[in-house]
Parts: structure tokens; sequence; C-alpha cells
């Protein structure tokens, strides 16, 4: 069978690079990829060669399977500053796992494309420059400020300036790094000289990370988590990751509309949307409460939180749920990261998502390989005692997680999102805008999101509602006990989402107009 590929990400530059994949008959491992690796360059603030993903992968006719290509904490935690700092060399102390989980994706499923063919938008992006967006100066102006790092600005900065909108940005040292491993193969990252280059660079710097560190940094394949609901089953990463949260809200909302027993109808009026808002809210707080006191690297959590989408716990935690919001907040952890979807002619399907945690995550960047180390360990615990505490060659929890929906009808609906504490409530937005409410795909991205808690770019734990939903429900909210607040119609800390919605026949695929995305459709 045939199937119209398509692929959707937060940067139009690195849509056209998987589209470009595809048409040379690239497979869609290899145009996610190409699409990640154009997003290390044109999105340098989101994400990185120094960073992590998470792989959710389907191909017709078997289970999703899962990628974990995240990094772990330094065997010697000796030289840190955990609990300090925010920015520097004492917060890189988690290896990156990205390059790992492309070369591991790629074992699994082998296509017909060279490094170097896979590299070149990449590659050209970075040595003939990028026009630099709105996201990236912000981004570029809050690092010059919070982290003033000579070898930072010597790569991003212009004479120590921020470039501004519409700049041409060239990152030559990072492009330079992408024709190495097109020649010396994606293991150089992790046992060859980039390794070398990467620990001694980091270790110069205060990091610290070793050598033996980058060599253990393996992705491996697991098992997804998955929920059973009316509309097919929901799959989403399991353990360090929120994903089990993301997979509760939409149990919730699940079990929701079917105790209701509305009209399909009722839920595009007013009311049966301020209910369905609320529900929704109390949910993310029942899932984050949870998430926040037990999530962490263990085998048992993951099976925890499959436990958590059984028919008895998800009628449990529904009944905790009243007409009142309950108390919040229980702050949880933020971050920066970037979602895309893929799916080719065979139908080989991927959602990932790949992240460096905060904008340019912990600021350092070497100047001879244009890489950006992540500063991941913050979503370690502080407690010593809790279950996600800081510990040697242990893997932190993540807001990261990429979805994947195998609906009843056959049809596959890959979504996902950045945006931290929002992922999780960005892809109830996304279900319910389009599953509930029966809305377009593109229509049920970019529709008035709300968002609880901190998210990418805000420290406040208020309900945050986009102006248009705010005027019609937050007075509402408000007499149920919400703390609302409005915010700006399409503000870009609402996420970065997109969706692909897959049948037989075509592909339908939406990109987030808060971001400077595109969702391109193949040609069949």
């Amino acid at each position: 069978m045939s199937y119209q590929a398509a692929v959707t990400s937060p940067h139009h530059l690195a849509s056209k690079a998987g589209e470009a994949i595809l048409n040379q008959g690239g497979n869609a491992i290899e145009a996610c990829i190409a699409i990640a690796s154009t997003l290390t360059v044109v999105y340098p603030h989101m994400t990185s060669l120094g960073g992590d993903g998470f792989w959710l992968i389907h191909k017709p006719g078997e289970k999703p399977i899962a990628l974990n290509a995240a990094g772990k904490a330094a065997r010697d935690l000796r030289r840190m500053g955990f609990g300090e700092h925010l920015r520097g060399p004492n917060v890189a102390l988690t290896t990156a796992g990205v390059v790992s989980g492309w070369e591991e994706a790629l074992k699994k499923f082998p296509g017909k494309l060279s490094l170097s063919d896979i590299f070149v938008p990449a590659i050209k992006l970075a040595s003939d420059g990028f026009e630099v967006t709105e996201t990236l100066h912000n981004a570029m102006v809050k690092l010059k400020e919070e982290y003033p790092n000579h070898d930072f600005a010597s790569v991003f900065l212009n004479e120590g300036e921020p470039h501004k909108m519409g700049d041409t940005l060239t990152l030559k040292a990072l492009a330079a790094t992408y024709r190495k491993l097109a020649e010396n193969g994606l293991s150089d990252w992790t046992t060859g000289e980039l390794a070398h280059e990467n620990a001694t660079y980091l270790a110069k710097q205060g990091s610290p990370i070793l050598f033996e560190d980058l060599e253990d940094t393996v992705a491996k394949w697991c098992e997804p988590l998955s929920c059973n609901t009316q509309w097919g089953k929901f799959y989403n990463f399991g353990a360090p990751t929120q994903g089990g949260a993301s997979l509760n809200i939409i149990a919730l909302l699940d079990k929701f509309v079917l105790d209701a027993k509305k009209p399909k109808e009722y839920w595009q009026t007013d009311e049966g949307e301020e209910q369905v808002l609320h529900l929704l809210v109390e949910a993310v707080k029942v899932a984050f409460n949870w998430r926040n006191e037990n999530l962490c690297d263990s085998p048992e959590c993951s099976q925890e939180m499959q436990d958590r989408l059984s028919e008895d716990s998800i009628s449990k935690q529904f009944s905790s749920i009243t007409e009142q919001a309950t108390e919040w907040p229980n702050p949880g952890p933020t971050g920066d990261t970037v979602w895309m979807g893929v799916v080719d002619s065979d139908g080989l399907a991927v959602s990932y998502i790949q992240s460096i945690y905060w904008e340019f995550g912990s600021g350092v960047v070497n100047p001879e390989t244009g890489v950006v180390w992540n500063n991941r360990c913050l979503g370690f615990h502080t407690d010593p005692e809790h279950p996600n505490h800081l510990a040697p060659m242990h893997q932190p929890m993540h807001t990261l997680n990429p979805p994947i929906a195998l609906l009843n009808s056959g049809d596959r609906l890959l979504y996902g999102t950045m945006g931290g504490e929002g992922q999780p409530q960005t892809q109830a937005a996304i279900i319910w805008r389009y599953l509930v409410q029966k809305k377009a795909l593109a229509a049920s991205i970019a529709e008035p999101r709300w968002l609880l808690g901190k998210t990418w770019g805000k420290s406040s734990e208020d309900l945050k509602l986009e102006a248009p939903l705010f005027n019609k429900h937050g007075e509402k909210m408000k007499e149920r006990g919400h703390d609302v607040v409005s915010a700006p119609q399409y503000a870009e800390f609402f996420g970065h989402a997109g969706g692909i919605y897959i049948d037989s026949n075509s592909s339908t695929a939406a990109s987030d107009p808060r971001s400077d995305g595109e969702a391109i459709i193949l040609k069949s």
C-alpha cells in the first residue's frame, strides 16, 4: 500500500529539508534526521547536537516502538553546582543522546541515502546563513543578559550584541561538525574524534563530563505506554518522560465525554466548551501531582504510569474532580523543545522530539564545533530523598514526550508540541478540538489554548487563557475558583504544535501559527 508522505516542524526551512529527503527516496527516519539536524541550525536556541531526543515510531501492521536517546548524568559529580547555577559548566552535567538516537534509528530502519545526503540542508544553511527569527533574537537577548560568556558571544552574537530579526546568521563551525559526522559516521560522536573534542572542551570549561561518559551514551529501544479510549489507542513515552501525564489527561477527557452522554453537537457550544476546559485543567492537576512526586528513570515508574491508565484507576481519579477548582500550584519543570512529525510513502510514521532544555541550554558552546550543551540536569529534584534526585549515570525527568494515536478507523494521528509543562496540556487541547469538537486539524492546532503553571519563558503558576478563550470563559472559570488571567492570542509560550493525520489514501498536515513552521504534504 502506498501512503501520502508528509512532514511538519516548527521551522519552514526544516520542513523543506524533510520534504527534500523524501523526494530523493529517503524514508521517514532519514527525513526526520534531516529536519532535526536543520533545526539545530535554524533554531539553535531550542535544539542542538548537545541535547536529547525521544522517538515514537510506527510501521503499519506493527506496534509502535519507542527510542530513548537521552543522556545521563556524569559518573563523577563532585565538580558541579547543581542547585546553585542555572547556566554554565556547573549545570552541563548530563551527556547528549541526540546523535546516538539518529544512529540507532537508522540501524533499525535503514534507508537509501548517505549521511552526506541527509545533512545537505543543515550544512548549506549553517555555511551560507539563514534569517534570524523573532524567537531566536529574543533568546539571544535573554542569554546575553543571563550568561555573558565569550564563547557563546563569539558563535551567536554580532560583536557582542544579539542579531536583529531578519539578520543573516552563519554557523560555520557547526557546518564543519556535520561534515565530520557525514565523513566519519555517527559513532564519531560517542567514540571518535568528536567525542574526544567534546570531552576536552567540557573539561576545560569545568564540566564533570568525561570521555567515558560520552562513550556510554547509547540510545535504547523500549515499549511505549498506551491507553484505550473511545477514539482509539493512544501511545506515548514512559519514564523518564512525562508521557504518562499526557496520556492520563486524555484518558480523563475520554471518561468525561463518555459519562456525560451528550450529543456530539453539545461539545461545540459555549457551555460544553467551558465544561471541558474546566475538566482538562483539573485533569492536568491530577496528572501533574502524581508526576511531580513520583516520576523518575526507573522501570518500575513506567509500570506505575501504565497502571494509572487502567480503567479502574482512571475512574478513581475522575471521581476526585469536582465542579470547583482544586488547590494549585504544585510546580514542575520548564523547558524548550522542538517536535516534528513525518510519514513516508510506505506509511512509516515518526513522532520525534528533541531538546537542550532551556534557551541555549547551559549556554556552554564550543566555538570549534558550534555545539551547544544542554542543562537537562535541572530536571533532577534537589531533594536527595526524592525518586528523581540527582545521581551518577541516571537520567533526569524529561518534559519531552512524543505521542501517536492509532484510531478505531484504522487511521493514525501524529501530534506533538514543545513547551515544558505545556506539552501535555497542548496535546490534550489538540485531541479535544479535533476528536471532541470535530474541528479540522489546522484549526485544532490554531484554536485558543490554555496553560496551567510554568512553561518556556514564563514562571508564573496561574492559569493562562489565550484572549479569545478568556473573553468567553474567563469569568465562569473564576467563579469555579481558578486563578485565571488573559494572555495574548498566539503567544509563543503556548507552544509550537503540529500534527499529521494519516489514512490509507491521503494525509493531512498542519503547523502552529505560533511558530515559524510549515506542514508539507508531498504529491502522491
